[in-house]
């Protein structure tokens, strides 16, 4: 019974070894190349469902027995199909519509800063006490709001960037934990 558990244990550590890993690698590749990175995930994600969708398809003609099934089979395979081969021929297109995503995330986070600064300075205004950090606070939060604003692309490359900050550390701490997963569970 010992041993099954300490193979489980030793899996389960090359588990999160591999994925600590794999999200460090990717985390420094979308730090350091963003829209390379979005597009090799898009273009990989293509393959994935151009393929899926025509084996579903495929699967679809021989489950000829049960009519409703099989067409319910047949139609995800080909919105399968279809979503991959724009992810493969339209990469680019696709690329920069997650560039805009993340460009109409970084307008709704700049809006959100501008009115909790207007608000955080009319609340410093009225305030007996904690006065000048309020206002403080809410003239970086407005300078902040309007610069994302006024640069709505690099606040989504910044977007990008924590993300991919976050995959690093992540993925550091992921490696860390399979490397002592013995420690931490004994």
């Amino acid at each position: 019974m010992a041993k099954k558990k300490e193979d489980l244990v030793e899996k389960a550590g090359w588990l999160l070894g591999i994925s600590g890993l794999l999200m460090l690698l990717i985390g420094v590749l979308l730090f350091f190349t963003p829209q390379m990175t979005i597009q090799t995930a898009v273009l990989l994600m293509g393959v994935v469902f151009t393929v899926g969708g025509a084996l579903k398809l495929g699967e679809a003609m021989f489950a000829s027995k049960n009519a409703s099934f099989a067409s319910n089979i047949a139609i995800s395979g080909a919105f399968a199909l279809v979503v991959g081969l724009i992810m493969l021929f339209g990469s680019s297109f696709v690329t920069g519509g997650i560039i805009i995503v993340f460009g109409a995330l970084a307008a709704l986070l700049a809006l959100v800063a501008l009115v909790t600064g207007v608000g955080q300075i009319a609340y410093g205004l009225k305030a007996k006490k904690g006065k000048t950090l309020s206002l403080v606070a809410g003239i970086v939060l407005v300078a902040l709001g309007m610069v994302m604003l006024l640069n709505l692309f690099g606040a989504a490359i910044a977007l990008i960037m924590i993300n991919a900050l976050f995959m690093i550390i992540y993925g550091m701490v992921l490696v860390v934990l399979a490397l002592n997963i013995r420690e931490f569970l004994y």
